[in-house]
C-alpha cells in the first residue's frame, strides 16, 4: 500500500489525526501454482524439466520450502543424468506426506507441515530419521561417502547388539537377576529384548543385572525405543503393507458410505463429498483415519466376494 494511503488510513482513526508513521508497512506477494499440476517429483506436468518448489506451490514456512527444494533439485539433477527419479513415500518421511498432500489434494490456504497430517507418526520419528532416509539419499547422491560410513557403522552396531541381546535369557532359576531387578519370577525363559518391552525396566537396569557392557547412548536409545513400542510399530507396519497391497482397490461410483460399519458421521460425509475412486485417494483425504480405511477395505473385499459368489451361482444355474 502506498505511503500516502497508509497515512490517510491511520489518520482516519479517532485520536490519530496527527500521527506520524516512522516505519511504513509493506506486503510481499507471491505467485501461486496449483500443485495438483505437479508430478510427485515436483516437475510440472505440462512443461518437461521445469520443477517448482517452495511458496509457489502453496506452502508457507522455511522448512517446507527447503524440503521441496531438496526434492525438486535432486530430481532435476537425476533427470539430467538420465537416472530414475526420487519420490519419498508417505510412510518414509514427512517430506513424502507434504508432497503427496500437495500434488494429490492441492491446498486452499498456505500449507504447513504438521505431524498430525501423517497417518504413520509412530514410525516417522526424529530418532530413526537416519535409518529411514540415509540409504535412499545415498543412492541418489544426497549423502556423502563419509556420512554414509558413519550411518553404516551405527546400523551394524545396532544389528550386532540386538543379536547378542536376543541370546540372553532370564530364566526361573535366575533368582539373583530377577531379585536385583525387583520383578517377579518369570514363568518361562524371557529374552533381554522382551524384558525391554516392560515399562518398569530400562536398558541400564538390565545391563547391570546381566553384567554386560552398555553400548553407546544412541544405540541404547534405538534398541530400547523399538523394543518398548514394538507392538504398536508392528501394527502400523502391517497397516502400511496392507495399504500398499490394496491402494488401487476400486471404489464404485455412487458408493453409499453409510452402509460401512465403523465410519463416523463426519468421515462418511467427507468421503461422500470427495467421492474417491480408490482406497489410496480415500486415505489422502484430510481427517480420514487408518481405522476408517481398514473398515472400508474390509467392506469392499466382502462385497467383492459376495458379488463373485452370486455370479458363480448364476453361472451354475445357467449351465
Amino acid at each position: 500500500m502506498p505511503k500516502d494511503c497508509q497515512e490517510k488510513f491511520v489518520r482516519s482513526i479517532e485520536g490519530f489525526e496527527s500521527a506520524k508513521i516512522t516505519q511504513y508497512g509493506y506486503a510481499v506477494e507471491y505467485d501461486f501454482f496449483d500443485p495438483r499440476e505437479l508430478h510427485e517429483t515436483l516437475e510440472t506436468r505440462k512443461i518437461k524439466n521445469l520443477y517448482f518448489a517452495g511458496q509457489i506451490n502453496g506452502t508457507t514456512g522455511y522448512e517446507e520450502a527447503a524440503a521441496q527444494g531438496l526434492v525438486a533439485g535432486a530430481n532435476a539433477a537425476l533427470s539430467f543424468l538420465g537416472k530414475d527419479p526420487w519420490t519419498p513415500g508417505r510412510e518414509e518421511s514427512y517430506l513424502g506426506v507434504l508432497i503427496d498432500d500437495l500434488v494429490t489434494l492441492g491446498t486452499k490456504e498456505p500449507y504447513r507441515m504438521f505431524t498430525s497430517r501423517s497417518e504413520h507418526r509412530l514410525i516417522l520419528r526424529e530418532d530413526n530419521a537416519d535409518q529411514r532416509i540415509t540409504e535412499k539419499a545415498y543412492k541418489v547422491g544426497l549423502v556423502s561417502e563419509s556420512r554414509y560410513k558413519i550411518f553404516s557403522e551405527k546400523k551394524n552396531k545396532i544389528i550386532k547388539e540386538k543379536d547378542k541381546l536376543a541370546k540372553l535369557f532370564l530364566r526361573p532359576e535366575d533368582e539373583k537377576i530377577y531379585s536385583s531387578l525387583k520383578i517377579k519370577e518369570p514363568k518361562s525363559a524371557t529374552s533381554f529384548l522382551d524384558l525391554l518391552k516392560r515399562p518398569d525396566l530400562d536398558f541400564q537396569d538390565l545391563a547391570k543385572a546381566f553384567s554386560i557392557e552398555t553400548p553407546d547412548n544412541d544405540i541404547v536409545f534405538d534398541i530400547e525405543t523399538n523394543q518398548r513400542y514394538s507392538g504398536y510399530i508392528k501394527r502400523q507396519m502391517d497397516e502400511i503393507e496392507k495399504m500398499k497391497k490394496n491402494r488401487n482397490a476400486h471404489i464404485p461410483s455412487n458408493f453409499d458410505y453409510s452402509n460401512v460399519k465403523g465410519l463416523s458421521a463426519e468421515i462418511t460425509q467427507k468421503l461422500s463429498k470427495v467421492e474417491p475412486r480408490t482406497l489410496a485417494q480415500a486415505w489422502r483425504i484430510p481427517g480420514i483415519t487408518p481405522a476408517a480405511i481398514s473398515a472400508l477395505m474390509v467392506y469392499l473385499k466382502r462385497n467383492e466376494t459376495e458379488t463373485a459368489d452370486k455370479n458363480a451361482r448364476g453361472s451354475t444355474r445357467e449351465s
